[in-house]
């Protein structure tokens, strides 16, 4: 009985081992598993131009088309922008606006999505003065439209058709641009400026936990249905936007410190804030001067003119996204950086690039950077502002891999693309409980990636076990000895 026992211990002893054995390789690889990101982009439905406040640009785009346009696009998530203009929060409109056909639409939009694995959150309060404390209940009132919505789209008696759809926003992004707010001035660098707008900020951060009370309260977050139908699991987050420079003034000067992102997020003093932010890398030129400028001001002040002004070509390469929200401020003395303070959405937006292979690469590489070389947790993804204008930027070539903090990232951008060399045959597809790989040479390695390029398995094996992981859109290279990609696929997990 003894010897038994000791086998036992001893058994368990290895397997320790092996297991920390396992973690050190996995952690010299930079193979993390941190949770789904929001890899989101912005969906505006009515036109840029003019006055018009009806729906017109998402009545006239089929919601299929919309979707499979986000899926090429390498997003997961859409922040819809909801029409409450002319609605009245009834048990006729239920918040939306009464636009023919427009409810409907909207409904059918957001069941196709949950069915195909794209969450939505609804996109509202874009009017920039209505962070000032005059404008809260304006506001308030608006914000409670989407949120009469959300309540009683599921369970009204006059409305059963909606009963068995997937109908239900996955929480709430606002677009309260603070920075274009009246009163506010752009030079941050003048002392007395920044009394003035952190003025300002402070009547924002005064709104922010009033908005989530009224979605609390009114229960958005875990809304009800009609009984005996399924209710659709949400993820229930709330999110705001803020500027990418504001924490900068907070940090490196005096009398701003509600430009510190850590105040927008949480909870405080029983207020809850943001669960994520979004922080807008707006270029403070006309666009075209800010693509032509060099990506990363190698001396790095935003006042060294003793004015604010932009030095580089916002948000064009990852490395511009290092250098303002992960290490380099802390080089010049930030004590808490941007990435540090609060959970974060990396903002990309579409007329920054000529080509959307490049967008695509700067996005990949941001999130590859930031959660794989730097092992930042607060990293939850990324946003494409916006729909339009990325759908109609040339394609371009996607890159087939690069070299970042010692690893080489393949991010599976286009599966259209040829890449392979040999004959390689990956089967069944879908798969459920395991994977195939036919064609494997001495050296090969298989990696196997989520829809959020984390790698999931990496191994030598032909044979790839797949039942405890979930459903879902899955990407898998085959790299021979040297790094070169000899084969790419997409593939889809069922059970």
């Amino acid at each position: 009985m003894r010897n038994f026992k000791l086998q036992i211990i001893q058994t368990l002893v290895l397997l320790v081992c092996l297991l920390q054995t396992l973690a050190q390789e996995v952690m010299a690889q930079g193979i993390e598993s941190v949770g789904t990101d929001y890899q989101a982009i912005l969906y505006y439905g009515k036109p840029d131009a003019g006055d018009s406040n009806d729906p017109t640009v998402f009545m006239s785009e089929p919601n299929q088309t919309i979707i499979n346009n986000v899926k090429n696009l390498g997003c997961n998530t859409i922040f819809f922008s909801v029409s409450t203009y002319g609605s009245v929060p009834n048990e006729n409109d239920l918040g939306l606006n009464p636009y023919p056909g427009y409810r409907d639409k909207v409904v059918d939009f957001l069941d196709l999505c949950a069915n195909q694995n794209i969450k939505v959150f609804a996109l509202t309060l874009d009017e920039p003065s209505y962070v000032l404390t005059a404008n809260h209940q304006t506001a308030l009132d608006k914000l409670f439209k989407v949120a009469y919505y959300q309540r009683y789209v599921r369970n009204l008696a006059n409305h059963p058709q909606y009963f068995a759809k997937k109908a239900h926003f996955h929480g709430v992004v606002t677009n309260l641009e603070a920075w274009a707010a009246p009163g506010w001035n752009d030079n941050l660098c003048k002392s007395t400026y920044r009394q003035q707008d952190n003025n300002i900020l402070g009547q924002y951060l005064d709104l922010i936990p009033q908005m989530y009370t009224l979605l609390a309260d009114n229960d958005f977050f875990s809304p009800t249905v009609a009984p005996g139908y399924i209710v659709q699991p949400l993820d229930g987050k709330f999110m705001g936007t803020v500027h990418w420079a504001w924490h900068y003034f907070e940090q490196m000067t005096s009398n701003f410190p509600n430009g510190n992102f850590g105040l927008y997020t949480g909870e405080r003093n029983g207020n809850h804030y943001f669960d994520i932010l979004l922080p807008e890398t707006y270029c403070p030129k006309g666009s075209n001067d800010c693509m032509s400028l060099p990506c990363v001001d190698s001396y790095g002040s935003l006042c060294k003119k003793g004015f604010y002004e932009n030095y580089e070509s916002v948000g064009e390469c990852y490395q511009w996204f290092d250098n303002h929200f992960i290490s380099g401020y802390a080089t010049q003395g930030m004590s808490l950086t941007p990435i540090d303070a609060a959970p974060l959405l990396y903002g990309h937006s579409a007329f920054m690039f000529d080509r959307f292979s490049d967008l695509n690469f700067t996005r990949w590489a941001s999130k590859w950077f930031t959660k794989s070389c730097k092992s930042k947790s607060n990293y939850k993804g990324s946003f494409i502002f916006k729909y339009h204008q990325a759908i109609a930027i040339p394609r371009g070539v996607d890159f087939i891999s690069t070299t970042l903090c010692n690893s080489v990232i393949s991010p599976p951008t286009d599966i259209s693309v040829n890449l392979e060399s040999r004959e390689i045959n990956i089967y069944p597809n879908p798969f459920t409980s395991s994977l195939t790989i036919q064609g494997l040479m001495t050296g090969d390695k298989v990696r196997l990636y989520n829809f959020d390029l984390d790698i999931i398995n990496e191994t030598y094996d032909s044979l790839i076990f797949t039942a405890s992981i979930p459903e879902g859109i899955y990407f898998i290279h085959v790299v021979d000895k040297d790094g070169n990609i000899v084969a790419k696929r997409t593939l889809n997990k069922t059970n």
